[in-house]
């Protein structure tokens, strides 16, 4: 099964836990005394207008945003000071906003690279890109094509398998539907939506457009101005939430 992982039976399991989380960039609080948690196996969504703290709340988890307050707990154990590269190794692996690809080198390459991590275990890193290729047979056809001559989409579906590439336990999704057309983000989703459901893989994605997240979600936190104003079940809200007032205070 496409990118499996053996996890025990309860997926209950608290997998990734946020207490008290604040992070600033300078003089500016970016993120004010967030609690979140995210089970093992659930796809969690957070939500919110630019500027929530959506971004810099999935930064901090992955060990790039300046923690200024708070704890994280990754099964368990506090990585709160953790570097980025520890974090990775321990199952953390982030699709960052911009993407982030090597535009100068070919699909492969890129995916190659992302299992970095599995370098000396041949024979997984070769599986891996063939479970990248399954997920996403274009960039199975597009193998030596550079990264940077890419459409808008097949980058991000790129960002995505790179990730995959290391095997991790969780995936941060930041924005995955950004710059991209509505054909294309349908595409995207399609593509999380099977991750999601023939494999085992726990997922916190960042997004801006509720509906499309929320059809995917189990449990969705709504951020403004850097705090949780609200939360629950996807299924709940899907139908009864007032979004711009959520999002905007209105």
């Amino acid at each position: 099964m496409l990118l499996k992982h053996t996890l025990e039976k309860d997926l209950k399991m608290r997998m990734l836990e946020i207490n008290n989380l604040q992070v600033n960039y300078g003089p500016v609080i970016a993120v004010k005394k967030v609690d979140l948690f995210v089970n093992q196996g659930e796809t969690v969504v957070l939500l919110g207008a630019n500027g929530a703290g959506k971004s810099s709340t999935l930064l901090s988890i992955a060990g790039v945003a300046n923690k200024l307050l708070g704890k994280v707990e990754f099964s368990g154990k506090d990585i709160t000071k953790f570097s980025p590269e520890k974090i990775l190794t321990l199952g953390i692996a982030t699709v960052p906003e911009n993407r982030d690809i090597f535009p100068d080198l070919s699909v492969k390459e890129n995916l190659v690279l992302g299992g970095y991590i599995n370098r000396k275990k041949n024979n997984i890193l070769q599986d891996t890109i063939e479970e990248v290729y399954n997920l996403f047979p274009i960039l199975s056809e597009r193998n030596s094509q550079v990264a940077g001559t890419l459409s808008g989409g097949e980058q991000q579906m790129l960002a995505i398998g790179r990730a995959l590439m290391s095997k991790p336990k969780i995936l941060l999704l930041d924005e995955p539907s950004l710059g991209l057309a509505p054909t294309i983000v349908e595409k995207i989703y399609e593509h999380i939506e099977q991750l999601k459901k023939n494999t085992n893989l726990t997922i916190l994605l960042v997004e801006q457009h509720a509906m499309k997240a929320l059809s995917i979600a189990d449990r969705v936190y709504f951020l403004r101005l850097g705090e949780i104003v609200s939360s629950g079940k996807a299924s709940d809200l899907k139908e009864k939430t007032d979004f711009k007032k959520i999002y905007f205070g209105e």
